[in-house]
């Protein structure tokens, strides 16, 4: 169903909804099929729910804050494929659709690249996490693979099925350290704020530190998908991007924006100089895919990740240990209140 809900202002829409999840209710949704779900269409997102109008056009207006957001720091490409969400009314559905897909209980929402690639959440606060939260991290996850993995050389694709003709080139740690950064961004205006340290996350980090359990550095940069990445991971994750996108000083803020930004842009190309002549002695020696491609794939993404690392934002200057003492301290010295 193809659903309109423009005679509704927004903002009382937006205000409905947030405080019913503010103050812990959950609201009565009439039943109804998935095959009659509301459809709200924006610009670059289209949202499937089983709850409500009013709750597609606000997931969908959220997204697309969301979206200007992700490009202020990714310079996103003109052109986007569709990007879906699909809000279920219970946590019982989307404990189907989680457990269809391979994953178990107790996630606050996950986004799948199998087709149609989408976002999928309950529509309420999971664990003390807004839906709205958990969109703005997984919509991370799902433009990154939608907008930003790696194409094959030309020359190579008749010798790889066509699920190998795009892979992942944003390493684990990049991807879910973007993810938690913009999980905790604020509106503001037509998109979002991020300026603002996600205070959970700091608490966390600082904690780790404190305490001598932070996992170091060159752990969490080669991390490769697949392996377990900790709740301790994400922490130091969100750090590494707060604070290459933050600083007081204003030549320091310059500097480590323009950092992250090499390392975006290398990431890109899943760190190959040229990629033509480097990768088929690595992945199709004698014209075929090498045994176990996909580990072979991910165990290289997570070594070349820390090489560029040390290369594009610790370096020249620093050592990776260097470098990493001083972001503790730095991110010792942030503020967690007023």
């Amino acid at each position: 169903m193809r659903y309109s809900v423009s005679g509704t202002p927004l903002a009382f829409v937006a205000l409905f909804l947030a405080t019913n999840l503010l103050f812990g209710c959950t609201p009565h949704w009439s039943k109804r099929p998935w095959s009659e779900a509301f459809v709200f269409e924006s610009p670059h997102y289209s949202v499937r729910t089983d709850t409500s109008p009013e709750v597609a056009r606000h997931a969908a207006e959220t997204m697309e804050k969301a979206l200007a957001g992700y490009c202020r720091i990714l310079n996103c490409p003109e052109a986007l494929p569709p990007l879906r969400v699909n809000a279920y009314a219970t946590g019982r559905e989307y404990e189907a659709v989680a457990r269809n897909l391979g994953l178990g209980r107790g996630t606050s929402g996950l986004y799948s690249p199998q087709p149609p690639a989408a976002i999928h959440l309950p529509w309420r606060r999971t664990a003390g996490v807004a839906p709205e939260a958990t969109l703005r991290h997984e919509g991370v996850h799902q433009l990154l693979d939608r907008a930003f993995t790696f194409a094959v050389p030309e020359s190579v694709k008749d010798s790889l099925p066509p699920g190998k003709h795009r892979l992942t080139g944003v390493p684990l740690w990049l991807n879910e350290g973007l993810a938690s950064y913009m999980e905790g961004a604020l509106e503001s205006g037509d998109g979002l704020t991020a300026d603002t340290a996600n205070l959970p996350r700091l608490k966390h980090l600082q904690n780790l530190i404190g305490n001598q359990n932070c996992p170091p550095l060159r752990e969490v940069v080669s991390r490769q998908y697949g392996e377990p990445f900790t709740a301790a991971h994400y922490a130091v994750a969100w750090g590494l991007v707060y604070s290459l996108r933050h600083a007081s000083d204003p030549a320091d803020h310059q500097s480590r924006h323009q950092r992250l930004s090499r390392y975006l842009e290398a990431s890109r190309n899943a760190f190959f100089i040229a990629p033509e002549t480097e990768f088929p002695p690595s992945f199709l020696p004698n014209g075929h895919p090498v045994a176990d491609f996909q580990h072979q794939w991910h165990q290289r993404l997570g070594h070349k990740s820390l090489a560029a690392f040390e290369r594009l934002i610790a370096g020249p200057e620093f050592s990776l240990e260097q470098w990493e003492q001083d972001w503790r301290q730095r991110i010792l010295k942030l503020p967690v209140g007023p």
